[in-house]
């Protein structure tokens, strides 16, 4: 029994002669929106609580310079014809007063009295013994100035006036070689001046130092009592005995070392001084 429609389906509708056209979804364009832009950046929050890392300045890199002197400032009958004054200069000073420190306990054991290592007052066998030791050592750079004191003009006959000379000569020399590679210097002289007299002398000194790229500390320190010190006293003893008698030998002995020196009166004329 059929319904109302009878057979047709359509009732009476024409069926469809095509298919449907394809839905198509609306092309929509992203909104002008940066979903980022109003949000804080986390990192500066961290920032302004103090917890992000701390870039550190690289540690500081320390050049040392030890000093000791030859022959001496006084301009009478009486005074050495040179003047020598020679620095160690190593960052590792450490590694080479222990070398100078093994050498004392050896002298020990042997029962040696010689327990300063000061070359005007050692034996002949200690002073062998002290240089070929020296010569060992890799961690130093020795450079010596000297003069011969004739030419000294009269306004640097003076301990005060001849010292800061060579203070001020050293000083440009080792800040101009190495103040690239450490961020100070510290120049170690011996005690060879008076507590007044070292005054003077780092007035005379210090403004010029200040000029240069890099910080400088100026100590005065007993070299007996400074390794480091004792083997400049035996390098600046060696060129002294070279310039006042001819005797080459005990330079020769330290050899081995990097060592350079300078004449700062290599170009003077005219002879001030004579004993």
């Amino acid at each position: 029994m059929s319904d109302h429609w009878g057979d047709d389906p359509w009732g009476g509708f024409e069926p469809p002669t095509s298919e449907p056209p394809e839905f198509e979804a609306p092309t929509l364009e992203p909104p002008d929106f940066d979903p980022w832009a109003h949000m804080e950046d986390p990192w500066e929050e961290v920032v302004a609580a103090g917890l992000a890392p701390v870039e550190e300045a690289p540690p500081e890199k320390t050049l040392y310079v030890f000093m000791d002197e030859s022959g001496d400032m006084t301009f009478d009958k009486k005074g050495s014809q040179h003047f020598v004054l020679s620095a160690v200069v190593t960052d590792d000073p450490c590694a080479s007063a222990s070398v100078i420190q093994n050498l004392k306990y050896q002298q020990m054991a042997k029962g040696s009295e010689h327990f300063e290592f000061h070359a005007t007052e050692n034996s002949v066998g200690t002073r062998k013994r002290v240089a070929d030791t020296i010569s060992t050592i890799t961690t130093i750079k020795v450079h010596s100035l000297w003069i011969d004191k004739a030419y000294a003009h009269h306004s640097k006959q003076n301990k005060v006036a001849l010292f800061s000379l060579f203070g001020n000569a050293m000083g440009r020399y080792v800040g101009r070689v190495h103040s690239d590679r450490y961020t100070q210097i510290v120049m170690v002289f011996d005690s060879v001046l008076t507590k007044k007299e070292q005054g003077a002398f780092k007035q005379a000194v210090v403004p010029n130092l200040k000029k240069l790229d890099v910080k400088f500390r100026l100590l005065f320190h007993p070299v007996k009592s400074e390794l480091n010190g004792q083997i400049a006293d035996y390098f600046s003893w060696s060129l002294y005995r070279h310039l006042e008698v001819g005797d080459s030998e005990p330079r020769a002995r330290l050899a081995k070392v990097q060592w350079t020196d300078f004449n700062l009166f290599q170009s003077g004329h005219t002879r001030y001084w004579k004993r």
